[in-house]
């Protein structure tokens, strides 16, 4: 116990250490740099500013901060709350402004909700070619001061991991429709639990990672490479159910002895307990 605990403190204290060289960081390389209070040192305050900057009351009117297409943001860590005013009929078209300064020549940007999604993120990028140079200066710049450096053996593979994401969504779909045919519809019901338990297969043991780092897990973790949870597993548990409440013990021992020599890693998954007392208790009953 008390080596755990020496052991957490030690991470807690490494953590720490990683976002203080971060912050350093990004005073060095982040360009621009200013802080909050520098800015406000310069930056110009007009009378058709939005109050409490300036005169104008907000009533309908959104300031920059609500997506105004001619808000042009800064570079560096002030992107969030400051940029320059690009329209040539606001009174503050060249000037730095804060977000919330604003002015009446607001124009929405319909394109602001869906550049703030991951796809839209990407979608700054006119080829992928453009993205992955930006990721090799980042990890350049930063791969010594953050904790994702530990994982820069890691070798994901991406078509992998999006084809596993988009059967496996499926299967979840298909099981979630069968569990409401079970009162209604049994037999249905149990045909869909069987071809989920099947289909399964197709996902379940996808290699989603290479190299060193996946290797090293491999070898501790005989696990590391079955990608099945309690939500695949309650297709199982809801299979197991329904023969049970038909006393169908010979075919409820049978579909969790397959799936558990298919799937050994599975076992120890709290759902997965409650099938093996199942059959364990359906065996009981043959024996009578």
């Amino acid at each position: 116990m008390k080596e755990k605990i020496q052991s957490e403190k030690r991470e807690r204290m490494r953590i720490c250490r990683i976002l203080k060289r971060q912050s350093v960081s990004g005073i060095c390389v982040s360009p621009g740099y200013q802080t909050h209070e520098q800015l406000w040192q310069i930056v110009r305050k007009l009378p058709s500013d939005f109050g409490p900057y300036g005169q104008v009351k907000r009533e309908t009117i959104c300031d920059c901060s609500s997506g105004c297409r001619w808000f042009h943001v800064l570079a560096g860590s002030r992107s969030r709350d400051w940029g320059v005013c690009a329209y040539q009929q606001s009174l503050r078209a060249g000037l730095l402004t804060f977000e919330h300064q604003g002015c009446l020549q607001f124009e929405d940007d319909p394109r602001w909700d869906f550049l703030e999604t991951p796809k839209g993120r990407v979608k700054h990028f006119e080829t992928d070619d453009e993205a992955l140079d930006l990721e090799s200066d980042l990890l350049a710049l930063f791969v010594e001061s953050t904790v994702n450096a530990t994982n820069a053996a890691q070798k994901i593979d991406l078509e992998v991991n999006a084809r596993f994401l988009r059967l496996r969504k499926a299967n979840l779909a298909n099981i979630s429709a069968a569990a409401a045919l079970v009162e209604s519809k049994p037999e249905e019901a149990e045909t869909a639990f069987r071809k989920a338990i099947a289909d399964m297969a197709d996902y379940g043991r996808l290699n989603l990672e290479q190299g060193f780092s996946a290797e090293l897990a491999r070898e501790f973790y005989s696990g590391w490479d079955c990608h099945l949870n309690s939500k695949d597993l309650s297709a199982l548990n809801k299979l197991t159910m329904l023969l049970k409440v038909q006393s169908r013990w010979g075919e409820l021992i049978m579909v969790t002895a397959e799936f558990f020599v298919t799937y050994p890693e599975t076992r120890q998954q709290g759902i997965a307990q409650q099938v093996i007392k199942r059959s364990e208790a359906a065996q009981a009953k043959q024996q009578f």
